[in-house]
């Protein structure tokens, strides 16, 4: 993560975007030919130094302009309705009420 700081030390914050990707697939038994993907995405801009300690990964200096916070400062129950692993398995619960429905 500091190494990542460091190598875009100096370039301002507009040319430091980031891009959180989930892809969920769920495949209902071994023969099942339509499993269901669900994708999330969330947007960010890579600060100059970690906000925090807490969190993993790059959440310490990954700023989400969404919720005007890093993502290691936002609370965990937001970030389990909100993030991209939370859209992603959102989109996926949500195609498994259609496909039930039909």
């Amino acid at each position: 993560m500091l190494h990542l700081v460091e190598l875009l030390k100096g370039l301002p914050l507009k040319d430091r975007k980031a891009n959180y990707i989930c892809c969920v697939v769920y495949v209902a038994h071994e023969d099942d030919e339509t499993p269901l993907i669900g994708m999330g995405t969330w947007h960010g801009d890579i600060l100059s130094e970690p906000r925090t300690q807490f969190g993993i990964g790059y959440d310490p200096i990954v700023w989400i302009p969404s919720e005007l916070k890093a993502a290691s400062e936002i609370p965990l129950e937001k970030k389990l309705k909100t993030s991209h692993r939370a859209q992603a398995m959102q989109s996926v619960i949500n195609q498994i009420k259609q496909r039930e429905a039909k």
